[in-house]
């Protein structure tokens, strides 16, 4: 009898060690996985920001370059000043006035009566634009810069005293 008891208790006391040995594994390798979770989150988030700024950097080195482009037109008579004005931003998608989908870079919408329709712009700080779209608030000297998102919108808000050139 003492001899089973004995077998029976390093019967228990192994099962009891296996199972602590086995929870403590398991522990660490949750513990591993977690950690391996937070590098890979890290690593996203950096590569996110370094795409974010790698394509903030294309987007001012293409400003940069119609900037010059435009200055060299504007040497040989290419661009007309139209003045200064607002800027607002819209997120509306769909056709434009002239039929042309909407497109972030490209689609501003004008009053007619300043600037005719389908015209090719120059706006100081956004770039080459046109003028394919109208809007019910856009009256006099408001150019509305279309954005793919309303948060940009908001980003943006309203810019005022901005240098227009229609694109000859």
């Amino acid at each position: 009898m003492i001899k089973n008891s004995k077998k029976l208790y390093l019967f228990v006391l192994s099962i009891v060690f296996f199972a602590s040995f086995t929870i403590a594994f398991l522990h660490i390798k949750n513990t591993v996985d977690a950690e391996d979770v937070q590098n890979q989150a890290q690593q996203e988030l950096v590569i996110n920001l370094h795409t974010k700024l790698q394509n903030e950097f294309v987007k001012n080195e293409t400003l940069r370059n119609e900037n010059k482009e435009l200055k060299d037109s504007n040497a040989k008579g290419k661009l007309v000043y139209l003045g200064k004005f607002e800027l607002t931003y819209y997120a509306v998608s769909g056709l434009t006035k002239t039929e042309n989908p909407t497109i972030e870079g490209v689609t501003v919408a004008v009053d007619p009566k300043i600037i005719p329709l389908n015209t090719a712009l120059y706006i100081d700080g956004e770039g080459v634009r046109y003028a394919h779209d109208t809007g019910g608030v856009v009256k006099g000297n408001i150019i509305d810069v279309y954005v793919n998102d309303y948060d940009k919108c908001i980003q943006n808000g309203r810019k005022k005293n901005v240098d227009v050139w229609i694109i000859k």
